[in-house]
């Protein structure tokens, strides 16, 4: 425990040496008989000093180490300025002791300078000294505890009150505090990025408060940019140029972040693809990202291909609000109904804003636009939409999720808004839900939950969607032991509902090996659907981790315990 001010110690020391004892030499009294005891305060006040004579009394002997005993407890009060005794002789073995007691000045004002985290009625309420009652030094050093621990509970680890003093003049305590203010932010190694970049990602910026609190997440921040292999935790250093503020160093490593990837994918259908992919994650050095990729398909009976260019701003209007411009040309074989397959051509453009209107959940608004025609040409639409995507996420691994959940939901609205905005195509309202839970139920052993529900409400009198604007149900990324509908057309579950029950029981065997149980109930239909109608799918997989996703292998069993061995990138939830 520390007094902290040069000033205040001095003051103390004033005080115990302002102490005046008459006589000199009372050690002339010793063995007297205490007669009375008067004890004078100079001013009006509550405080009753007497539980502090613990040694002097009325009727007992008078020792002059009894009255330095009771003088030190008098002051270790803290509530007195100043003190004198005179020991006064009355008869021949009795004594009367006088103490004159000069107390502290009452506080009228509190101060607290610096300070910015807490509100006055907050500090004032920590601390022990109070507007309006008598000044109690001794008490300081706990306020001072008081005051700096709730600054670190809160992460302020670098917060202190550097002193207390107290001005008779205007009878005000003053508290000066550093918060552990933050002075500059640099960043060691940075080459070709642009630190405005980074700066604008951080919590802890200079003019901010240190919090501990802040220091993964704003790390975590950088990384997730992309732009550097190695990112660590700020040095912190006392600054040269501003007295009781802080200089936060980083240490980075750029990587090459601009690259043209080729290799061959899986797409949802399990069809294998040939993918050319162009990505410039900050082709301007202002954080905008280009994104370009080419699929066709390996076929020969088909002809599937796509094209699909990006534009990303993740600080529109300079706010941390994450702006995609999407434009899209893709040909693939889809369904429009359980009978047959045909070529599809879409041609269309979307553009999204991640709003994030609420805490810790992510708000995303878009408008998009869409050319829908089967290569034949006999059927053919426009969907224009507008579209709202929530989603809370509590899990912290993107692979292989321990605990906490995930909860999307999306509703997408064709045609108009309501009446009130038209924007044309065809009419319809799109409605999907989807729920995921993870229990961590021994070591790295997972049981995991998930459940799906969506509903397209469109006029089927007079319109009719194809399959990649309805639900389709049966596959490795739905219901595990049915095919997909390239496989088996006849038998596609598909529908303008669906609903979907999965379970897993996952156990890591390795850091890169992990294996699972499974169970899947699911349907998808023009009609209402019964718990009745679900189709059942079971069995066991094994995932292989690796730097870009796990890799997954189902070996499942369907309707009449048919056996279907899925591959697919990814878990299924």
């Amino acid at each position: 425990m520390r007094i902290l001010t040069f000033s205040l110690i001095i003051f103390l020391l004033s005080v115990c040496g302002a102490v005046t004892i008459k006589p000199s030499n009372p050690d002339i009294f010793n063995n007297y008989t205490i007669g009375e005891i008067v004890l004078s305060v100079n001013a009006k006040t509550n405080i009753d000093l007497k539980p502090y004579l613990q040694y002097l009394g009325e009727n007992k002997k008078f020792y002059t180490i009894y009255l330095i005993n009771d003088i030190s407890s008098l002051l270790n009060s803290g509530y007195i300025q100043d003190l004198s005794a005179t020991i006064i002789k009355t008869d021949l073995s009795t004594v009367k002791v006088v103490l004159n007691v000069f107390m502290n000045s009452p506080i009228k004002y509190i101060e607290f300078n610096n300070a910015s985290i807490f509100g006055y009625k907050e500090l004032v309420n920590m601390i022990s000294n109070k507007v309006d009652s008598i000044l109690n030094i001794s008490t300081i050093s706990h306020d001072i505890e008081v005051v700096e621990k709730a600054y670190h509970d809160k992460g302020y680890i670098l917060a202190k009150v550097t002193n207390v003093f107290f001005i008779n003049k205007i009878q005000t305590l003053f508290f000066n505090i550093e918060e552990g203010r933050i002075n500059s932010v640099s960043f060691e190694g940075l080459d070709k990025v642009n630190p405005k970049l980074l700066m604008r990602e951080l919590k802890i910026t200079p003019g901010t408060v240190f919090n501990s609190n802040y220091l993964n997440e704003d790390r975590n921040s950088l990384l997730k940019l992309g732009y550097f292999s190695k990112v660590s935790i700020p040095k912190l250093t006392p600054s040269e140029t501003r007295s009781g503020y802080i200089d936060s160093i980083y240490q980075v490593q750029e990587r090459k972040i601009n690259n043209l990837q080729i290799g061959v994918e899986q797409l949802q259908n399990s069809r294998l693809s040939l993918a050319l992919t162009l990505k410039f994650p900050n082709f301007r050095n202002t954080g905008e990202g280009l994104y370009f990729k080419g699929q066709s398909i390996f076929s020969t009976s088909a002809n599937d291909y796509s094209y699909y260019l990006k534009y990303t701003e993740p600080w529109f209007l300079n706010r941390p609000i994450p702006l995609n411009v999407i434009f899209w040309n893709q040909v693939i074989e889809e369904s429009i109904n359980t009978t047959n397959i045909t070529p599809v051509q879409r041609i269309g453009w979307e553009t999204n804003a991640e709003l994030n209107l609420m805490s810790h959940i992510q708000t995303i608004v878009g408008y998009s636009s869409e050319a829908v025609k089967d290569t034949n040409s006999t059927s053919s639409y426009d969907k224009r939409n507008l579209k709202l995507s929530i989603l809370k996420n509590t899990t912290t691994e993107l692979n292989n999720p321990l605990s906490g959940y995930k909860a999307y939901f999306t509703i997408e609205k064709g045609n108009n808004f309501f009446q009130i905005l038209k924007f044309g195509g065809i009419d319809y309202v799109k409605y999907n839900f989807d729920y995921s839970v993870f229990y961590n139920i021994y070591k790295s052993d997972v049981l995991a939950f998930h459940f799906s529900t969506g509903y397209v409400l469109y006029n089927t009198q007079v319109q009719q969607l194809f399959e990649q604007d309805k639900f389709l149900v049966g596959g490795a990324y739905t219901l595990r032991g049915y095919d997909e509908s390239y496989a088996n057309i006849s038998s596609a579950i598909l529908g303008n509902r669906k609903i979907l029950f999965n379970m897993e029981y996952r156990v890591l065997f390795t850091s890169w090996l992990q294996g699972a149980l499974f169970a899947d109930y699911g349907f998808a239909s023009d009609n209402q659907i019964n718990l009745s109608d679900l189709k059942f799918g079971y069995g066991a997989g094994i995932r292989i981790f690796t730097p870009i996703a796990p890799l997954r292998f189902d070996f499942a069993f369907g309707e009449n315990n048919r056996f279907v061995l899925h591959f697919a990138l990814g878990q299924l939830f």
